[in-house]
């Protein structure tokens, strides 16, 4: 079973890291370049989609990296370092929500918030997005390196 954890954590995640670099490339750029109001608006019909596609794909790679990195901690793998690592970096994403995408998200979807504010609470989400998504990139880098590691262990030499 470890094996099959560890391989849908790294597709998980990847597609998650994946979704993030779109977000962060080109979502967010297109937000910033639209009018505030037609940038509300189109939050408010799209933003939960968004969260309903991301948030799946970023919790079942969490939840795969954490058995594999206690499947591989449990067999004293070569691979528990890069599996912690990956873990964690998983779940910080994770953590980033109800720190600062909750309520930023459910400020731009409900509408409390003023069209002039609109400029400077994108460019944080900017920062925060990028956050995630480097914190996404890096658990699937992780990830590759531990099952990369684990592989090897399993290869007669």
């Amino acid at each position: 079973m470890s094996r099959f954890n560890q391989a849908l954590s790294v597709v998980f995640m990847g597609a998650f890291a994946g979704g993030c670099l779109v977000v962060s490339v080109v979502l967010v750029p297109t937000w910033r370049g639209m009018d505030p109001e037609a940038f509300l608006d189109w939050f408010q019909g799209n933003g939960p989609r968004l969260g309903l596609t991301l948030f799946p794909l970023e919790a079942a790679g969490a939840l795969f990296a954490v058995l594999a990195f206690f499947g591989a901690a449990r067999r004293r793998s070569n691979g528990r370092l890069p599996w912690g690592l990956s873990a964690l970096c998983i779940v910080a994403t994770l953590v980033l929500l109800p720190l600062y995408f909750a309520g930023a998200n459910a400020r731009m979807i409900e509408g409390d918030i003023g069209a002039r504010e609109v400029g400077a609470e994108l460019a944080s989400w900017r920062g925060w997005q990028w956050l995630r998504t480097a914190l996404a990139v890096l658990a699937v880098a992780f990830g590759v390196l531990g099952l990369g590691r684990e592989q090897a262990e399993r290869t007669p030499k």
